[in-house]
Order: structure tokens, then C-alpha cells, then sequence
């Protein structure tokens, strides 16, 4: 699972329809794992901290051969602060889905960040409807924010644009509508 999503937050071409039913069916499954395995002790395990290092070690090491600059290459500890930052923003994959809520027939997002993800679990494991209710400018909120923090390695920040656009992606490619919520959508 966390290859599958490393590879996604990693790609740089349009994701087709099988790649997104590919990454929905990745944070389906964390969530399922999650529901039966502590999240703190997942992600901190020496094993999950060995295949984020290796899967991205591998990644930047084929695009080397595309001549990518080196101020983009990733030190041990540019990953170790991104796996970090990972465990935050995907936090939502742990919270249970309520069983006495699973007959809920919508459920409704305000936004398409990595929050509707649950949205998109709810649907798959209980056939429940997806609306997004879509202000446009979030994308645009994102890309602003993760290009000012200044703080964070240049790596963090790309992989975190890249999380949030194939979060965006899988969002979007699951719900059963749209709606935009401003005449500029």
C-alpha cells in the first residue's frame, strides 16, 4: 500500500481512470488497516520507515537520469521529515467509520482535500453517495501554502503538492456530483 502511494504522490502525467481506481482502492485499504492497527506504531515501525526511504530513494534515483537539479534531491532526513508530515495529513484514514451511521445514504464534503478521502471510504465500503460541494479554489490554497513553508525541504513540499493532487484526483473521480458553491466554478 504505502509503494502504491508513494508511486502516486511521485507521478507527474495525468493519472488514467485504472490508476485512480488503483490509488481508491490504496487509501480504502489504509483505512481498513488502520481500523485494526495502531496508526502511531504503523508509521513509525522500522519496516514502513524502510520502504517510504527505499520507495522514494528509487524514484529520485530514475528521475537522476532526467537531469533533475540536485537542490531537489532528497537527504535521509528531508524523508524522515516528509513521513512526518504524512502521518498528519492522513490522520483522517484512521477515524472509524460510525456503525451506526453506515446507512447514511450522502455524504457531503464542503471541499475536495485529503478530509473527503473518508467521503470516498464511506462509498466504497458502504455504498453511500459522494457530493462535493466545490468552492474552486483550494487547489490554488494548497499549491500557495506548501510553496511558503519555507521551513520544509524543497522535497516535503513537492511530495506534499503531489499527495494533495492525487488526493484531489481521487476525489473528484468518486463523487457522484459536483457542485460548485460560486458562479466562477
Amino acid at each position: 500500500m504505502l509503494r502504491s502511494l508513494i508511486v502516486g504522490c511521485a507521478q507527474e502525467t495525468p493519472f488514467t481512470p485504472t490508476q485512480i481506481k488503483r490509488f481508491t482502492n490504496v487509501f480504502v485499504n489504509m483505512h481498513t488497516f488502520f481500523q485494526h492497527y495502531g496508526w502511531v506504531k504503523a508509521w513509525e515501525s522500522g519496516k514502513t520507515v524502510r520502504q517510504w526511504c527505499t520507495s522514494w530513494g528509487d524514484i529520485y534515483n530514475k528521475k537522476l537520469a532526467e537531469e533533475i537539479l540536485k537542490a531537489e534531491l532528497p537527504t535521509l532526513e528531508d524523508m524522515l521529515v516528509t513521513l512526518s508530515l504524512f502521518t498528519h495529513f492522513l490522520f483522517i484514514l484512521s477515524v472509524p467509520l460510525d456503525k451506526k451511521n453506515l446507512n447514511v445514504p450522502v455524504t457531503h464534503a464542503s471541499h475536495h482535500g485529503i478530509q473527503t478521502l473518508l467521503g470516498v471510504i464511506a462509498k466504497h465500503k458502504n455504498n453511500t453517495a459522494l457530493v462535493i460541494w466545490d468552492h474552486g479554489i483550494l487547489w490554488r490554497e494548497r499549491l500557495r501554502a506548501f510553496s511558503n513553508f519555507r521551513g520544509f525541504p524543497l522535497f516535503a513540499r513537492n511530495v506534499l503538492v503531489g499527495l494533495n493532487r492525487l488526493v484531489i484526483q481521487v476525489n473528484f473521480s468518486n463523487a457522484d456530483i459536483v457542485v460548485p458553491c460560486c458562479v466562477t466554478n
